[in-house]
């Protein structure tokens, strides 16, 4: 690869092309393997100055929130004291209840009836209402159960970073629309990425959130295995959890419930307790 061609490639990804070497990139990305091999190491090795900085506090938050967990642990829950003061309430109560009966009950016997005198028609008992059975309260469906836990995905790591008066790159662009929560302009950026960057693990990964957002599971289902089947995505645990309440959005609560029960069954999941919780209701 000549310096021109790293020169060319550095200010591709700087946005600082003419229209006419734009033009040239793009042919060169289409019919020159080497040319496009060198474009998407160059990528990566963006990504991953950018990502280097926040990778020790996304290790230091997950060190902090598997600590609280371990702690809660350790505390006897609140029904448990609840429990024994029931217990202790209702012993009192038969307690009481055995020592206050007498020894002999009175007999009340009826008044005779004179002979001649006719006989009172029965007196009718009130009738007591039977109080209707108590119904186990139904499951949540798989839209409320998504609707209630769904949240695209967002960390520190995703917010744009700031570059002065300098125009911002294709996919820029697109990670600032995902961030400020514009997910349908967020697709519209992301289909009008070069071919090599819409292949990036990380970018698919924001745009099938997009797409859950915008009630199109299906499609988001369908990138999600994709992520995980390449497993080369520093989004890979969360990719999970997603792919998950995209099955449930699409009805497919089974193959839901079967990734809920690995994530929560998982200790180094950030979404542990969170599949916990959710798979209460199942």
């Amino acid at each position: 690869m000549e310096e021109k061609d790293i020169a060319l490639i550095d200010r591709y990804f700087r946005n600082a092309l003419t229209g006419e070497e734009r033009a040239t990139v793009e042919f060169r990305l289409a019919h020159e393997l080497e040319f496009r091999e060198a474009v998407e190491l160059h990528g990566d090795a963006l990504e991953a100055i950018r990502m280097e900085g926040s990778a020790m506090l996304r290790k230091r938050l997950t060190e902090k929130g598997r600590a609280m967990d371990a702690e809660a642990k350790k505390k006897p829950g609140l029904w448990r004291w609840f429990g024994l003061l029931a217990l202790l309430l209702a012993v009192a109560v038969w307690w009481r209840m055995a020592t206050d009966i007498p020894a002999e009950q009175p007999v009340n016997q009826p008044n005779p009836i004179p002979p001649g005198t006719a006989t009172p028609p029965p007196v009718a008992l009130p009738t007591v209402p039977e109080k209707p059975e108590k119904q186990a309260p139904a499951k949540p469906g798989n839209q409320a159960v998504f609707a209630a836990w769904f949240q695209p995905y967002k960390d520190e790591s995703l917010e744009p970073s700031r570059r002065g008066n300098n125009e911002p790159s294709p996919v820029e662009q697109f990670q600032q629309l995902y961030w400020d929560g514009n997910y349908r302009r967020a697709l519209t950026a992301f289909d009008a990425l070069g071919t090599t960057v819409q292949n990036n693990d990380n970018l698919l990964f924001l745009k099938a959130n997009c797409l859950l957002a915008g009630n199109r599971a299906e499609e988001a289902v369908i990138i999600l295995e994709t992520i995980l089947h390449n497993d080369r995505s520093r989004f890979m645990a969360q990719a999970k959890w997603y792919l998950a309440l995209g099955r449930l959005q699409t009805g497919r609560r089974k193959q839901a419930e079967v990734l809920l029960r690995q994530i929560a069954a998982d200790p180094d999941s950030p979404r542990r307790a969170d599949a916990q919780r959710v798979l209460r209701d199942f």
